[in-house]
Order: C-alpha cells, then sequence, then structure tokens
C-alpha cells in the first residue's frame, strides 16, 4: 500500500526530528527559530553507517535518510545558511569542509526563486479578492 501525500509528509517530518534527537550538533528541529548550518557533502552516507532507528526499532534505510535530509536542506533557512557560512559540519557538527562559490550562487538563485513563488501567490490571493467600491461620504 502506498502513503498519502500528507502520510509521507508526515513520515518524513518525523523521520527529521529523529536525526534531530540523534544528531543535534548537525540538525536542527523542524519549526524552530535556529540556525541551520551546511551539512557535509554526502551526509546520508554517513547517517547510514552510523545506522539510526526510529521509534519502532526499524532502522532507517538510505530512502528514508535522502528523503529527511532533501527536506532540511530545502527550505529557506537552509538556503540562507549556506550563504551565511563559509564551512559545512559533519554530524558530530565538526567542521569538514567548504561551501564553494557555486553553491553559494545556487543558494541565492533558489532564494530569489522561492520569493519569486511566494509574491506570484501572493499576487494570486490578492487578484481574487473583490474590489470594494468606494462609499461617498
Amino acid at each position: 500500500m502506498t502513503d498519502t501525500p500528507f502520510e509521507r509528509r508526515h513520515n518524513t517530518c518525523r523521520d527529521r526530528k529523529i536525526l534531530a534527537r540523534t544528531f543535534p550538533a548537525c540538525f536542527v528541529m523542524p519549526k524552530t527559530a535556529a540556525q541551520k548550518k551546511p551539512l557535509r557533502i554526502g551526509i546520508e552516507y554517513a547517517i547510514e553507517r552510523a545506522g539510526v532507528v526510529d521509534d519502532k526499532g526499524h532502522e532507517f534505510t538510505m530512502v528514508r535518510i535522502k528523503l529527511a535530509v532533501a527536506d532540511y536542506c530545502a527550505g529557506r533557512r537552509y538556503q540562507e545558511g549556506i550563504i551565511r557560512e563559509d564551512v559545512r559540519i559533519d554530524l558530530d557538527g565538526s567542521p569538514t569542509g567548504e561551501v564553494t562559490a557555486e553553491h553559494e550562487a545556487h543558494a541565492r538563485d533558489r532564494l530569489l526563486a522561492m520569493d519569486a513563488k511566494r509574491d506570484a501567490a501572493l499576487n494570486r490571493v490578492y487578484d481574487q479578492r473583490p474590489v470594494r467600491d468606494e462609499v461617498a461620504a
């Protein structure tokens, strides 16, 4: 049986929380104001080697790991972290590499795309609002 989009999103969010509990020096909890730092390239493989298990004792598969890490990295705060920070971090929070100019430029492009998408959605909302007739004074 396949999961619904809602179930997949819920499962990914749950997996992100498990990663944040397991590796607090690397991941921040969802829906918190903490700043995200750039993760090392290929961190999925380090997570797999660490053998993370969920609350039911099931070991994370590479698919679950990749979905959780992709979701973690997709947001605005992570992209801002790529621009703000010079160093990438490993699971224990130690520096493991540098943020390249190419990655920083990609993060800036992603932020611009996010802004454009948000602005387009707001414009659609405002365009659909009924126009009120001005009342004569």
